[in-house]
């Protein structure tokens, strides 16, 4: 991959760059696949691609939608396999506490626990200068649950749980997608690898 500021427009651009960030300007950085991204476009997240949730215990929150940041992945890194991609490494089944086990009134009962599916990544994308970096995650999500009162089971939980673990890759790389610098030095789960 060639170092844009060994181009001809490369010195130009960085010396332009630089007056524009002195005088408080922003600057838009040339990225590979020939797109540009402004530097503050991936420090910025759309409302509408955000969504309340309610986790265990009754906690609140916003998220990110994982798909919006795919797409700014996909935008800032180039095409999923080329610019940025997933390695699966555990992909398991979980077993909880009883959802239903023998009782004095049903002593013939099945014991029935909850399952969780989990999934860990390595999610890896182009840094600066191409090099691999790298950031692993965990993903999860309930396949036997009790929901109303009935045992069921959710058969989409291994996509749900890639989806999960996708995002909180990302999620935590967006100062990662700085577009200028490639510099995701600030999230502590960076690493660049050879």
């Amino acid at each position: 991959m060639t170092d844009f500021l060994d181009t001809p427009e490369g010195p130009d651009w960085l010396h332009d760059a630089i007056n524009a960030l002195i005088c408080g300007d922003n600057v838009t950085a040339p990225r590979a696949h020939g797109k540009s991204v402004a530097l503050d476009q991936v420090d910025t997240t759309d409302p509408s691609a955000t969504k309340n949730f309610t986790g265990m215990g009754g906690f609140k929150g916003t998220a990110i939608k994982p798909t919006y940041l795919m797409r700014k992945a996909t935008e800032v890194f180039g095409p999923c396999g080329e610019g940025w991609g997933w390695t699966v490494l555990e992909d398991r089944f979980d077993e909880g506490g009883p959802l239903q086990a023998p009782t004095k009134e049903w002593p013939e009962a099945p014991r029935i626990n909850a399952k969780l599916h989990t999934l860990k990544i390595e999610l890896w994308y182009l840094g600066k200068d191409g090099q691999k970096c790298t950031v692993q995650h965990y993903g999860h999500t309930p396949f036997v649950l009790l929901q109303q009162g009935k045992i069921i089971t959710d058969w989409e939980a291994a996509k749900k749980s890639l989806t999960d673990a996708i995002g909180k890759c990302l999620q935590g790389q967006r100062r990662g997608m700085d577009s200028l610098s490639g510099d995701a030095g600030t999230s502590s789960s960076h690493q660049s690898v050879p």
